[in-house]
């Protein structure tokens, strides 16, 4: 997903991750100005995410951890030198 300016767009409830994200942060009034400079930490309400997505293989049920790492780009291909990482821990299960 390319996003021209996601420290402006990172709390608009309009877009994906503000659904799944940025809606749960307990403290966003106090970090919305600061975007996701280094050392910014959101605090979040605990929320529940239900994901669906086909696994071929050997389903491994009970308890994981997703991190997620994301990378501002620039127009010549070269990564900034912050990222912006978070992690979810879920349990995972088999659905009929």
């Amino acid at each position: 997903m390319k996003v021209p300016d996601f420290c402006k767009d990172m709390y608009n409830p309009e877009l994906v991750w503000y659904k799944y994200w940025t809606k749960y942060a307990l403290n966003a009034a106090e970090v919305r100005d600061q975007c996701a400079l280094p050392g910014v930490k959101l605090i979040y309400e605990p929320f529940n995410i239900d994901v669906a997505f086909s696994v071929s293989g050997t389903l491994l049920s009970g308890r994981h951890k997703i991190v997620i790492t994301m990378e501002a780009i620039d127009p010549m291909y070269k990564k900034a030198a912050q990222s912006i990482c978070f992690e979810m821990i879920g349990a995972i299960f088999e659905q009929s």
